[in-house]
């Protein structure tokens, strides 16, 4: 659970989001794009789709969803790529300590 807090308070930083707004039900495109990073983040770590619909109170079929798309858009958009390995990299840089 510790590396779950810790993709949620970096992602939130990153992205200038509160983690209440990360876990609303708000559709803002924003903060879509936070929850598919911290989606592919938490999957290339372990986390199911299960758990980590219950980290963002998603269902699963959301958090599938969800990722499914993440990973189109970092084949295919260029920004949201470049984000997700600022992302990561603070992320592994943080846990390497």
């Amino acid at each position: 659970m510790k590396q779950a807090r810790l993709i949620l308070e970096t992602v939130c930083h990153e992205t200038g989001i509160r983690e209440s707004q990360l876990l609303s039900s708000s559709r803002v495109y924003h903060l879509v794009v936070a929850r598919m990073l911290v989606v592919l983040l938490l999957e290339r770590r372990g986390f199911t789709d299960e758990r980590i619909s219950w980290i963002l109170n998603r269902t699963r079929a959301t958090i599938t969803v969800m990722r499914h798309r993440a990973h189109d858009d970092l084949t295919y958009n260029r920004a949201f790529a470049t984000r997700y390995e600022q992302i990561k990299n603070i992320i592994d840089n943080a846990t390497s300590i």
